[in-house]
């Protein structure tokens, strides 16, 4: 087991990679924190993915404050004494529109939900591995911050500003011996972008998938497996890293 008694902290379980996550995580043995603003959604969710549910702590908390982030960060390393592993799992509806029509109030929820929520985690648990002199910190980001999407200029932005502050982090930290990469994703399916109901239309699958130069969508177990990676030994020689993981495509 490549995770066995890890201590492992995964942000909004019960959205985009979370379930996901949770899940191969809970395979390769660690110790398992996950956090939900709604802890009823977030069991939900992960029940359809089959994970036991016995075997993880629930940490009810809003990480879109400081406070909140904290509030966990301080549970988990309270009960366990360290945080050996963060996953960060920020997502936001797209929302496309051009800019000169976008509306302010969606601009900075957009970058409150993948920015401010990305900080402020990592803010809260660095301390404590910082003191232990080792880490892994994985973000779930996006290739649309390394290619921006026209019409989704917002969110772009918001996942371009993600990917630039893990590179930075990343390169901040590592003399600390810990390590800090991006997770790049696009075409995986995942509650948020590829939920069930919408690749269950044969028409629109079809459309996706001419996208894609691997003809066909990701398993969302698939970009979990990377994460797994990310967050165990075999990785501790990438750091400020973002892994583009889109079949080839954009």
């Amino acid at each position: 087991m490549r995770l066995k008694e890890k201590v492992c902290l995964i942000t909004n379980a019960g959205d985009y990679m979370g379930p996901a996550t949770v899940k191969e995580f809970q395979r390769e043995g660690a110790i398992l924190y996950v956090h939900g603003k709604d802890g009823g959604k977030v069991r939900e969710m992960l029940e359809r993915f089959e994970v036991d549910l016995s075997a993880i702590s629930l940490l009810e908390a809003d990480i879109g404050s400081p406070d909140g982030a904290q509030k966990i960060a301080e549970k988990v390393s309270g009960e366990k004494g360290r945080i050996d592993v963060l996953v960060n799992v920020n997502s936001h509806p797209p929302g496309g529109s051009l800019v000169h029509e976008t509306e302010e109030a969606f601009w900075r929820s957009m970058f409150h939900r993948l920015v401010d929520e990305l900080f402020f985690m990592c803010k809260a648990v660095l301390p404590f591995m910082i003191e232990a002199r080792r880490g892994k910190i994985v973000n779930f980001t996006s290739s649309a911050g390394v290619r921006g999407m026209p019409k989704y200029a917002t969110y772009s932005a918001a996942r371009f500003a993600a990917n630039g502050f893990t590179q930075a982090l990343g390169r901040e930290v590592a003399r600390y011996n810990i390590q800090v990469n991006a997770i790049a994703q696009n075409y995986v399916e995942n509650p948020q972008y590829y939920p069930d109901e919408l690749i269950a239309n044969p028409e629109i699958l079809a459309k996706i998938q001419q996208k894609i130069p691997l003809g066909r969508l990701a398993k969302g177990w698939e970009s979990a497996r990377l994460a797994v990676f990310l967050a165990s030994e075999e990785s501790d020689f990438l750091c400020g890293e973002v892994i583009r993981f889109t079949g080839g495509g954009d």
